[in-house]
């Protein structure tokens, strides 16, 4: 950690639901001597605190965007896949109904006159 955030108090490293900055700076504004000094540094802590945290967050974001750029092109690649995969589903039942049209039908057909001829015979 960089001087600059050790020097903050440990409310700030909470979640953002269980702190409030801006109440947490008011409460801590001194009764007196409160002049345009005092808001200068306070000023000057602040802009400095939040270099801080940004330069952390860029490397921190820096360093992940290889797999970011990766998790990308993987789910660019699945979108393919699924693509293909629902044309070849779409051929694929096409082919099974004219085989069912072609082979099964007649075949149930020639099944379902045989059983009359014998039901008939008998």
């Amino acid at each position: 950690e960089s001087e600059r955030l050790a020097g903050l108090p440990p409310e700030y490293f909470l979640p953002l639901e269980d702190f409030d900055a801006v109440g947490h700076m008011l409460q801590c504004l001194p009764e007196e001597g409160l002049g345009e000094s005092y808001l200068a540094a306070q000023l000057d802590q602040t802009q400095d605190v939040l270099e801080e945290i940004n330069s952390k967050l860029s490397a921190r974001v820096m360093r992940s965007y290889g797999a970011f750029v990766h998790g990308m092109a993987q789910v660019q690649q699945l979108k393919s896949d699924l693509v293909l995969t629902a044309i070849q589903c779409r051929a694929a039942r096409k082919h099974l109904s004219r085989v069912e049209t072609g082979t099964v039908n007649p075949g149930l057909n020639i099944l379902a006159r045989l059983r009359r001829k014998r039901a008939l015979a008998e």
